[in-house]
């Protein structure tokens, strides 16, 4: 009887594990978030990879964001995206990763345009050696980033 219980226990545990990588959740991955046209993302969000879809416009309200996991961007887009930052707001995107290559912060889609607008604040940070938006070392840039206000 033990005998069988602990092969159900390990057969449990395989097929967890297996479940856990087959949806791309390996011990070091982030977590994926698609945003779509009209979500607005606000709170905390340590160790993601955050995608907006083609066409969309998302608004960040108080977001932090940040990713350590690889080189791949923290946020990318999958075309021309807008993004808004809520008045008042103060947003954050940064990859955290110090050694290697780290991925951008924010990296628009080849041959699209990023656009950020609205009256709060955001910050990005690219890994090291990344630039905070544009181009990732495994993923290259010829996007252009537009917006209404003067970066400072």
């Amino acid at each position: 009887m033990k005998t069988i219980i602990t092969w159900l226990k390990r057969a449990a545990m395989l097929s967890v594990a297996a479940a856990f990588f087959a949806a791309g959740l390996g011990a070091n991955a982030a977590t994926g978030l698609t945003l779509n046209d009209g979500d607005t993302l606000t709170g905390v969000y340590e160790d993601y990879e955050i995608t907006i879809a083609a066409g969309a416009t998302v608004t960040l309200d108080g977001a932090t964001i940040t990713r350590a996991s690889d080189n791949a961007a923290v946020v990318q887009t999958l075309g021309d995206a807008t993004i808004i930052l809520a008045e008042g707001s103060e947003n954050s995107v940064a990859h955290t990763q110090t050694s290697g290559y780290g991925g951008a912060g924010i990296s628009p889609a080849v041959g699209h345009t990023l656009t950020i607008d609205g009256t709060g604040s955001l910050t990005v940070q690219g890994g090291w050696g990344a630039a905070g938006i544009g181009a990732t070392r495994t993923r290259g840039r010829a996007a252009a980033i537009s917006s209404s206000r003067a970066a400072r």
